[in-house]
Order: structure tokens, then sequence, then C-alpha cells
């Protein structure tokens, strides 16, 4: 990925359209199952947040809030992220027929 965060030929656009696929997809797959932990979510924060700094070219000695960052590559912040997915799979969940596994534990 370093290639790609580095690349010139590539805007930033498209580094956080392949960020947001191939990394966060990752990152984040069955995230609707975890138990959020504060430590847990701030790890990831963290993860994310070098990640998306990498993408813009920002320096360890070049300061710039966390909320600045996101608005700048358009993304929300890993909590509400894990948030949103979390009550989509808790509909899908509740829509399954009603002797479904999943929809047993729910209810």
């Amino acid at each position: 990925m370093k290639n790609i965060w580095n690349s010139k030929q590539l805007s930033t656009n498209i580094k956080v359209i392949i960020f947001n696929t191939n990394v966060k997809a990752v990152l984040l797959y069955g995230a609707e199952t975890w138990k959020t932990t504060t430590t847990v979510i701030k790890q990831v924060q963290v993860f994310i947040n070098s990640c998306l700094r990498r993408i813009l070219n920002i320096h360890w000695s070049e300061t710039i809030s966390n909320s600045l960052l996101w608005e700048r590559t358009n993304q929300l912040p890993a909590e509400e992220e894990i948030r949103k997915r979390r009550w989509k799979w808790v509909g899908h969940t509740l829509r399954k027929s009603s002797n479904c596994i999943t929809r047993q534990g729910l209810t």
C-alpha cells in the first residue's frame, strides 16, 4: 500500500477510495458483532487516522485535528461507523425467519 499512498499519479480521492475498499473493509469486517470496548475503538481509530495521514502526506511534525482529517477525507469516526454497521446487521437479523438461530438470539 505504501506505493499507492506515495503515488503522485493518483489523486487523494482515488487513494481514499482504495483505502475504504481494501483496508477499511477488511479492518472492520465483522465489526457489527465485536464487543466494542473503548480500547478496541481507540486502536482501530488510531490505525485509520495513521493511514489517512499517510494518504494526505501529513508528517508527525504537522498538527491537524482528527475532525479536520475526517472532513478532508470524508470519513466517519470508527465508533460511528461500527454503530451504523451494527444497526444495519440488527435490521437484517430481525427480518430473518423466526426459526433462525441468530434472530432467536436477539429476541
